[in-house]
């Protein structure tokens, strides 16, 4: 190594006779390509957050929106529990993502309200709309934003993405990283020292005072106070050459420009420079200054020169060996990645596996992926067959052909869990490589959320009590029922009848009783209806039925139905009576005049004793 030194050292000297003439070009082209360096770092680090963050959103951006709009159109206390379910949601992918991509998770409702920080899950519904433009901005352009903005806890670079639904704009997704979070990137990928440091006057007017004072020191320059996080002070700048940069007469005169700045100075026998570069917020406000600290800097005179071209081709070697171990990195990097996902994923040139995660081997039984290839060629051979969803050959298509051709269908799949035999259903999509066959093909189980969908869909469309529709889904057939009659002349009847005496029942025998009878006699009417009737819970003792029949037929329908109940023996009360309303649609009916009409029909039958039917057309 003495010699190569010694080598390099002779190189230098006569190196620098000869590019004495040029010095004064090297020296701009050094400071040139430091900006620049420092640009890309900048650049780089901000883009590995924000693919990052846009593969989260495109995954979770539907159903944040659902959750939303469910959000918006909820009161106070039902909100809460929709918030409930979006926390449970995401936290399944907040817990799985590296603290080194993921800082801050917020989701705002239409107003600018705040609904769910990650970072603080029992602070929501103040109105962040009023404390940061960034917020009012996506309210009112409805679109996508990043940058730099002070809250009321700390700085962040912001990622704000507007949600939808059904084309209504819902909310908006906001995904957040400090400052230290972008250093440590920009440390990872170009190794160099970063320091942020943020007018104290813009700090103080936001930020809440013993924050400031927990997470930030004083540093003044020509007479101007900063604020330098105490988070950085083992991993910056040497904290005794910061207070001698401060003095530098040459720090004050780049802070006078709007252009970055390069400022070359020694200490304690070194060459330094230090890159000095504006911050603006998203409001386009001058905030902060970002120092890098650049310590490949060149000397003054002939050895200045000399170690300028030594530095640059030792920057060049550098730079080949920061790409060899960067590429190196990042595929370690991205395998790490990789199983860190549940989800399986696979890379495929679109027949055979090259490549998978430790997911695939673990759902299906195997160690390691030449184990899988002895025995299947193709995750297919494991797909079960069923109607609706994806089979191994779909028609004269694969099944990756099959997805690639038809992108926006959502492709489902069922698969055998080996661990413990369940049918787990997966969404698979695929992600083609830049320039190669290969393709990404992640499949993401979404069993839990089909369950719960089907949940909430029971919930929204059935009577709790009796489990059949209830009122809000009987309007639905009701209106289906009416445009039918309307557009094609279809003829339906509407029946609707109620139990005689109920509140003596209740009043009797309690309102337990009251809802065994309603359940019984609930079953007894849907064992006596055809598959074609529409039967539904209308409200308390009260019940509807669609038959897609003339009246007299639904006179006789109903009445079957009332002697039926009529001879029934019920529990507890044994004897009970209904009273009927019956009526047919009419030209121009609407969903209230109808069931006007047939009200109309109940009340008379009840003023005529009871138990018996009404009828009128």
């Amino acid at each position: 190594m003495r010699y190569y030194f010694i080598a390099f050292i002779l190189y230098g000297v006569f190196a620098g006779f000869f590019f004495y003439d040029q010095y004064v070009q090297k020296m701009e082209h050094f400071h040139k390509s430091v900006l620049a360096s420092v640009k890309s770092s900048f650049n780089s680090a901000m883009n590995v957050f924000e693919l990052a963050n846009e593969d989260n959103y495109s995954h979770h951006a539907d159903e944040l929106s659902k959750f939303l709009s469910l959000l918006n159109e909820k009161n106070k206390e039902s909100r809460e529990e929709v918030r409930k379910e979006m926390i449970a949601y995401l936290m399944n992918f907040y817990n799985t993502q590296s603290l080194d991509l993921l800082e801050g998770v917020h989701v705002f409702d239409k107003e600018g309200y705040s609904l769910l920080r990650f970072h603080n899950l029992s602070m929501y519904d103040d109105p962040v709309y009023q404390m940061r433009f960034s917020i009012k901005k996506i309210v009112d352009d409805l679109s996508y934003s990043k940058g730099l903005e002070i809250g009321t806890n700390k700085e962040s670079f912001r990622f704000q993405y507007p949600l939808f639904y059904d084309g209504n704009f819902v909310g908006a997704y906001e995904y957040s990283v400090s400052s230290d979070a972008l250093i440590r990137e920009m440390k990872k990928l170009y190794g160099r020292q970063y320091v942020f440091l943020f007018k104290a006057k813009e700090i103080d007017a936001k930020v809440e005072p013993n924050i400031v004072h927990n997470r930030y020191d004083d540093i003044q320059i020509a007479g101007e106070s900063y604020y330098f996080k105490k988070s950085a002070y083992h991993d910056s700048i040497d904290q005794n050459r910061l207070k001698y940069i401060i003095r530098l007469k040459e720090l004050r005169e780049a802070l006078r420009v709007d252009t970055p700045w390069v400022i070359e100075y020694n200490y304690n026998a070194h060459s330094f420079a230090l890159a000095v570069t504006k911050m603006y917020d998203i409001q386009g406000k001058h905030i902060a200054y970002m120092f890098t600290d650049i310590t490949e800097t060149p000397k003054s005179g002939y050895l200045k020169t000399l170690l300028t071209e030594i530095v640059l081709a030792l920057l060049l070697g550098f730079f080949i060996y920061l790409f060899i171990v960067k590429q190196i990195m990042n595929r370690a990097y991205a395998r790490e990645l990789i199983n860190m996902q549940k989800e399986i994923l696979i890379v495929s040139d679109g027949i055979n596996i090259k490549d998978a995660n430790d997911a695939l081997l673990k759902f299906f039984g195997y160690k390691r992926l030449k184990d899988f290839h002895r025995e299947h060629a193709c995750i297919c051979d494991f797909f079960l067959k069923e109607d609706g969803y994806l089979q191994k050959e779909m028609g004269s298509l694969t099944w990756t052909e099959y997805i690639e051709k038809y992108p926006d269908i959502r492709h489902l799949v069922k698969m055998s869990d080996f661990r413990t035999n369940e049918i787990r259903i997966f969404e698979i999509s695929k992600k083609p490589f830049r320039n190669s066959e290969n393709s990404f093909i992640i499949f993401r189980d979404i069993t839990k959320e089909l369950n719960e969908f089907e949940k909430l869909e029971n919930r929204a469309n059935y009577d709790t009590l009796t489990n059949i529709y209830n009122r809000n889904r009987f309007n639905f057939f009701l209106n289906k029922e009416i445009e039918n009659a309307s557009r094609y002349g279809a003829i339906f009847s509407l029946i609707m009848f109620d139990i005689d005496h109920f509140k003596s029942i209740n009043d009797t025998y309690g309102h337990d009783v009251g809802d065994i009878i309603l359940k019984e006699l609930t079953k007894l009417v849907a064992e006596h209806t055809r598959s074609v009737d529409i039967f539904a819970r209308w409200g308390g003792e009260e019940f509807m039925i669609i038959s897609r029949t003339e009246i007299f037929h639904c006179e006789d329908f109903a009445e079957k139905i009332r002697k039926v109940i009529d001879e029934n023996t019920f529990s507890h009360v044994k004897h009970v009576t209904c009273s009927f309303g019956v009526t047919q649609y009419r030209h121009e009916d609407t969903v209230d005049s109808i069931a006007k009409r047939c009200d109309e029909n109940l009340y008379s039958a009840k003023e005529n004793g009871r138990n018996r039917v009404v009828s009128l057309s």
